[in-house]
């Protein structure tokens, strides 16, 4: 129920939900234990989801140009799962409002950032050595570069614990729930990989190519074996695959403070910050030579989360605001003054001893 009710909420009141997809397959199939699950978020906070339950194929629909999500095991036995995303609609989850300062400018509407496909053959549930398999994984990834996006690729076993609980399928997999997790992250500068089970050999499967423009992704003939604990039943285990693409918000935050620093040595900005480093109280002095409009400034800490809200008003063209700003209550380290003026996004960092 807890988790229902985080679903509903987030659907109903988040606008920074971006598209990503998953498929969970399991080894038994009952009316509330399903074998094929995808799911498919998108841009506009609509979410596609399908559960078959005669185990044999599910579908969650591309939605606005943004994501498609397929599972299904299909006459020759072999089930995919992939996502298509344009422009900012990449894949990716619930991001905060932090990441979404940071989302890269893009021009061309149906621009691609970054999209993958993945095929692989039915999971093995194998009794002999209490092992999940995931056999002959095939695809492809692509990631457009300098847009300060990352590609994820997650695959897991992991315990559900609410399929016993009035007969509620969970379709959540939280941290507590997973038992092992191999990630593989496609950035701008190649792959990055995660987990106890990553060996060479299982990165030798994935050929990079790096065209200055796109890091491209194959991936030919990988299977993935993952060992069970004997004191858990097999049937009580799902596999899933599942894949986002978010904002590197340290590489969009370098690159929105030079285009600060660019738009204030063209006088289109005024927006200083001083003393900085600090140790109490900060001063900003901020003012909108292009245009007038509603200013939002607010500060934030490295990991997303907004510390103080500075302004939210009026800033007419050409006129100075100056505001000083008690830093003295938050704890030392890094944090980003963020200013929206209308629709002009700009940052500075700032350094608390």
């Amino acid at each position: 129920m807890k988790k229902l009710i985080s679903i509903f909420f987030i659907l109903v009141f988040s606008s920074s939900i971006y598209a990503g997809w998953s498929t969970s397959e399991r080894k038994n199939c009952k009316w509330w234990n399903k074998k094929y699950h995808a799911t498919a978020r998108v841009f506009t906070g609509l979410f596609a989801s399908q559960t078959t339950g005669n185990c044999g194929y599910a579908y969650a629909e591309k939605i606005k140009n943004c994501a498609w999500q397929k599972a299904s095991r299909g006459d020759n036995g072999v089930w995919a799962q992939g996502g298509v995303n344009k422009r900012i609609c990449s894949r990716g989850e619930v991001i905060t409002l932090f990441d979404e300062f940071f989302l890269p400018q893009t021009d061309e509407a149906e621009e691609t950032i970054e999209e993958s496909e993945i095929k692989a053959a039915p999971s093995i549930f194998d009794e002999d050595s209490h092992a999940v398999a995931i056999p002959n994984i095939n695809g492809k990834i692509r990631l457009k570069k300098n847009n300060g996006f990352y590609s994820d690729l997650r695959f897991s076993i992991w315990k559900p614990t609410d399929d016993n609980v009035n007969f509620i399928e969970d379709e959540t997999m939280d941290d507590s729930e997973i038992l092992h997790q191999i990630t593989v992250k496609v950035t701008d500068n190649g792959l990055i990989f995660k987990g106890e089970l990553v060996t060479e050999e299982i990165k030798s499967k994935f050929e990079v190519v790096n065209t200055g423009d796109e890091i491209y992704v194959v991936i030919t003939g990988l299977t993935l074996k993952f060992p069970v604990d004997q004191s858990i039943s097999l049937d009580e285990v799902s596999v899933q695959i599942e894949g986002d693409g978010a904002p590197d918000t340290k590489a969009n935050a370098a690159k929105m403070s030079a285009n600060t620093d660019l738009a204030v040595a063209k006088n289109e900005y005024q927006f200083n910050v001083y003393p900085n480093p600090t140790s109490d109280f900060i001063t900003i002095d901020f003012s909108n030579n292009l245009s007038e409009g509603n200013t939002n400034i607010q500060i934030y800490n490295f990991s997303g989360k907004k510390v103080k809200d500075v302004y939210n008003g009026q800033v007419n063209r050409g006129n100075s605001k100056s505001l000083k700003i008690d830093l003295s209550s938050l704890p030392k380290g890094e944090y980003f003054i963020l200013i929206d003026s209308n629709g002009k996004r700009l940052s500075k960092k700032i350094i608390k001893d």
